[in-house]
């Protein structure tokens, strides 16, 4: 029963090790990153030793536990797999061996992607040298419940088949979102007549107000690739270096200067309002007789839509140009007459109810395995009885 299972720190069963090779200026090291949250360990990035500044680096084997010093409070550790043997670190990546007579790797694998050690981990951080870094002896403190091997073996013969499941039902889940994207936009295309620069189906209209002393402003953000509006906590005059914001109204279509080019835009519902968006924010009305912001809010959530704006700036991610309404103006795009927009924005309410639909899935999926490790890793019950049922078809 779990709640016999000793809890033990991972210096009982792990002990650092490290592997360390003086940097040879001819070889070629593959560098080992480990990703936040317990997303694993990877290969960063290929260097000639030459370009290493470091003398020593030190080798990675398959079931070794690694960690990253600085940002193990942000779950910055992982177990080597395979494709990451003999990779290779600085020193902000101690390696811990693990004692497989009472551990399995695959175990400490799983361990790793629960927020029960991301705290312990930001715990032991508190009060540290080093911006904050985990000392590898500190962080052989972390603690974990360690059942017999036999329990360990079922516990991640579990998780692994749940993991498997949740990968295929995402897969699928993918599949029918970007097939419900490609029938809108073969859709809208076929029923395109015309091309019109956005300046002819869009006017500017921005509603500034200005920023008063002692008064809090509403915000809302946008998401990118299509993601739209959403609320954010008001913001205090004092708070802020602006003059003023823009308030955005029912029906705008509402474009990040910033990251419009990677689909930061969306028409504001009549919920949102009222709200405010800082200057880089813009705001314009479709023009009657042109376009209908009902069509526009099903057009501009797909990646059709957020490659075109792409193609406006130069650069890359942050380096990129701000998408600005003179250049938004002269983008050319295909548009069927009112009338068809009318009849296509039946068929596509449809298809965005099936969308909306298909993404509350995935983010139910993203949320099972979670449940499960804290199931699995907690003293409070044993793994869910959930887990079973979603694998008893493996």
């Amino acid at each position: 029963m779990k709640g016999r299972w000793p809890k033990v720190p991972l210096g009982q069963i792990a002990e650092l090790t490290w592997r360390g090779q003086t940097v040879d200026p001819d070889r070629k090291y593959r560098l080992v990153g480990v990703r936040w949250w317990g997303e694993g360990a990877y290969e960063y990035k290929i260097l000639s030793g030459s370009e290493i500044q470091a003398n020593q680096l030190f080798r990675t084997e398959e079931g070794d536990l690694v960690i990253n010093k600085i940002w193990a409070r942000h779950g910055s550790l992982a177990v080597v797999d395979e494709s990451m043997a003999g990779a290779h670190g600085s020193s902000e990546f101690p390696t811990f061996t693990l004692d497989r007579k009472q551990v399995e790797p695959r175990f400490v694998h799983w361990f790793c992607k629960t927020s029960i050690a991301w705290s312990q981990c930001e715990s032991l951080s508190q009060g540290t040298s080093g911006k904050n870094r985990v000392k590898p002896e500190r962080f052989l403190n972390v603690k974990l419940l360690l059942p017999p091997l036999f329990e360990q073996r079922r516990i991640v013969a579990e998780l692994d088949a749940a993991a498997r499941h949740v990968q295929a039902h995402q897969r699928i889940a993918g599949a029918v979102i970007k097939e419900l994207e490609d029938l809108t936009v073969s859709a809208h295309l076929a029923e395109s007549d015309e091309e019109f620069s956005v300046g002819e189906l869009l006017t500017l209209e921005e509603h500034r107000t200005e920023i008063l002393p002692g008064r809090s402003y509403p915000q809302v953000g946008i998401r990118g690739f299509g993601g739209g509006l959403f609320e954010k906590s008001a913001v205090a005059a004092e708070d802020t270096t602006y003059r003023y914001f823009n308030r955005i109204f029912s029906e705008a279509f509402v474009v990040s200067q910033v990251k419009g080019w990677e689909g930061a835009v969306a028409v504001c519902s009549p919920a949102k309002e009222g709200r405010f968006v800082s200057p880089e924010y813009r705001t314009f009305r479709c023009k009657p007789g042109k376009l209908r912001p009902e069509y526009l809010s099903h057009i501009c959530r797909t990646s059709w839509f957020h490659n075109h704006l792409a193609q406006l700036t130069r650069g890359q991610g942050a380096r990129r140009e701000r998408l600005r309404p003179e250049s938004l103006s002269t983008l050319r795009l295909p548009m069927p007459p009112i009338d068809r927009q009318v009849r296509l924005e039946r068929a596509f309410e449809r298809a965005t109810k099936a969308h909306e639909y298909m993404k509350a899935a995935e983010a139910d999926l993203a949320a099972l395995i979670p449940a499960l490790l804290h199931h699995a890793f907690s003293e409070q019950v044993e793994i869910a009885p959930a887990l079973k049922d979603l694998v008893a078809a493996e």
